[in-house]
């Protein structure tokens, strides 16, 4: 007998996007599917176009609160025993759902992992992460790598059994960084994960969405942090690594999302806690000693140096602008 699979789609203004994620859900003609869509408050025709061209579909609307509150109301409404979340500006390869389906139930994991690739509208590259060779890994583990970089914190590219998404899974009191917790926090609740190979998960680069347009509250990756650092505290192998995951976290979670328009630089409020991290590196307390492997030492290193010489950039666009004003200059 084939359990029920729920997919939540948590949307917010999407209009262009959201007929390709669901058609590419639907493609599969699965019978043991049922699809959620909790829309976060869209001001376009999101809503309008799920309820017009998608009548048998669970349509939830609420006001904006966030992805966190949205996949949460989602799980609440689902009946399924597997739970996949979706984005609703992404879609899915061709027998996605039926081959994460068919490794939950073959392995008894309690997660399964696909691949990702990037969408820019042209061009599809897939994301490099570290490679098994075994086909089921402890889920301590596998956080243990993504605590060094070697794995994307989304909590998307997956199916779960329903059971460990039980409990405080979600922080609805942040927009960014959230499913970086939810992921986190499934893993702890989990004993072994697995991992498809063939069909990704497709994450499209949507250059309109609200990470893409406006300055991201770092207040919110605060929240995140420090909500995870007590959750890894909790257990001792765990906290032995809290520096790497912290080093990694800033790097991936807040560098990475803003490099290009050097927000981190030039706003207030990610200096302070850039530099904050910053210091914890000039104590000491991460350096190219962490890691198992040369590579990963490397990298560390590497990623170390890029943050000191982002810490040069912006002192000397300090002495810039003083000169400027010194001389009077626009």
């Amino acid at each position: 007998m084939n359990k029920l699979i729920s997919v939540i789609i948590p949307s917010y203004n999407v209009q262009e996007y959201i007929c390709d994620c669901i058609d590419s859900i639907l493609s599969e003609n699965l019978e043991n599917l049922e699809i959620i869509v909790v829309d976060d408050g869209s001001k376009d025709r999101t809503v309008d176009i799920v309820r017009e061209k998608y009548p048998d579909i669970k349509l939830i609307t609420q006001k904006n609160q966030g992805p966190s509150k949205a996949r949460k109301v989602g799980l609440e409404k689902s009946k399924g025993e597997y739970i996949l979340f979706i984005d609703s500006d992404d879609y899915v390869e061709k027998n996605y759902i039926r081959e994460l389906y068919e490794e939950i139930r073959k392995t008894d994991s309690d997660i399964v992992v696909s691949p990702v690739k990037y969408y820019d509208g042209v061009d599809y590259i897939e994301v490099e992460e570290k490679k098994y060779d075994n086909e089921t890994l402890e889920a301590e583990s596998y956080l243990l790598d993504i605590f060094k970089g070697q794995h994307i914190t989304s909590c998307s590219n997956k199916i779960y059994k329903k059971n460990i998404l039980m409990g405080e899974i979600f922080l609805e009191k942040v927009k960014h960084g959230e499913d970086c917790y939810t992921l986190i926090k499934a893993l702890l609740n989990s004993k072994h994960i697995s991992f498809i190979k063939k069909t990704s998960y497709i994450y499209r680069k949507n250059l309109n969405s609200l990470t893409n347009r406006k300055r991201i509250p770092i207040e919110d990756y605060e929240v995140v942090y420090n909500s995870l650092e007590k959750e890894l505290k909790k257990n001792k192998e765990l906290e032995k690594n809290i520096y790497i995951f912290k080093y990694n976290f800033l790097y991936i979670l807040i560098r990475s999302k803003s490099i290009f328009s050097k927000r981190v630089l030039f706003d207030k409020e990610y200096r302070k806690i850039y530099f904050n991290y910053l210091e914890d590196i000039k104590n000491g307390f991460i350096d190219g000693t962490f890691g198992n492997t040369e590579k990963e030492k490397s990298m560390i290193e590497f990623r170390k140096k890029g943050v000191i010489l982002s810490e040069l950039f912006r002192l000397i666009t300090r002495l810039r602008k003083r000169e400027k004003r010194k001389y009077g200059k626009n």
